[in-house]
């Protein structure tokens, strides 16, 4: 199914990274390994429609074909007024020299986005996949429903014969067949488009990715040498990684 996308704001383009630490003391109290939920916010009441992330970026040589996590189901507070929402996922992503990215992305998403075109429809919780190429002249959407809160599940996307396949605790949910871009990273990231919504975990409540890995064929490989920070605009983003977990949080909220 393809879906426009003209309402929906393009993710930023990340410039300057900070190199995460690896300081358990970075970590907040009250790490959950699943997580119930989020709430106690302190956040502003006006909206902007701006994409906020935290990421971390594992360039591969040669290409990346895989990357995976498991993605703590977490609920944020989310007041539905970006229909983007906010989410936890995996990539895998065409990061040329110049021009245009291009990325496979998979994972959670807590919007109010459409799935057939017309208008935007509840609140609800998803499994969701896009990928993005040709500038976003193709941008293509899947939506399933989604698990129970708290539980941890594997999301996972391989590369191969120019196509991409998504998995969920092994599962396949979807095979694209060939496009026309092929990754040079594997990425995860928290993400929100609104000031007024919380990215994914509190500072009493880590939303987590464990057992972050990434491939080139046939081997799964540690996250090692790898870029990770926030986007220049999201101040109150957490972040902070022990070993193969990375945890991540919005500042203004407890849970």
């Amino acid at each position: 199914m393809t879906i426009q996308t003209t309402h929906r704001p393009r993710r930023i383009l990340i410039g300057v990274a900070a190199v995460l630490s690896l300081a358990a003391s970075l970590v907040p109290a009250g790490i959950a390994t699943a997580d119930s939920g989020g709430g106690a916010c302190t956040l502003p009441t006006s909206h902007n429609s701006t994409a906020y992330q935290t990421y971390a970026i594992q360039n591969a040589t040669p290409q990346p074909t895989g990357v995976r996590a498991t993605i703590s189901e977490y609920d944020p507070y989310y007041t539905g007024s970006n229909h983007a929402g906010t989410n936890q996922s995996v990539f895998l992503t065409y990061r040329p020299p110049s021009g245009s990215m291009a990325w496979s992305q998979f994972g959670w998403a807590k919007w109010r986005y459409r799935t057939n075109g017309g208008s935007d429809g509840p609140t609800k919780r998803q499994v969701f996949l896009e990928m993005y190429y040709n500038n976003g002249a193709n941008n293509i959407f899947q939506m399933w429903t989604d698990s129970a809160i708290g539980l941890n599940r594997e999301y996972k996307i391989l590369y191969g014969s120019g196509g991409y396949s998504f998995y969920v605790n092994g599962g396949l949910y979807y095979s694209s067949g060939s496009v026309p871009y092929g990754p040079t990273t594997a990425d995860i990231e928290s993400e929100t488009h609104d000031q007024a919504d919380q990215m994914p975990g509190g500072t009493g409540n880590s939303a987590v990715f464990s057992g972050a890995n990434y491939t080139i064929y046939p081997s799964w490989q540690s996250w090692s040498a790898f870029t990770a920070g926030i986007a220049s605009n999201a101040t109150w983003g957490g972040r902070s990684k022990i070993g193969s977990t990375y945890y991540v949080w919005d500042t203004r909220c407890s849970l």
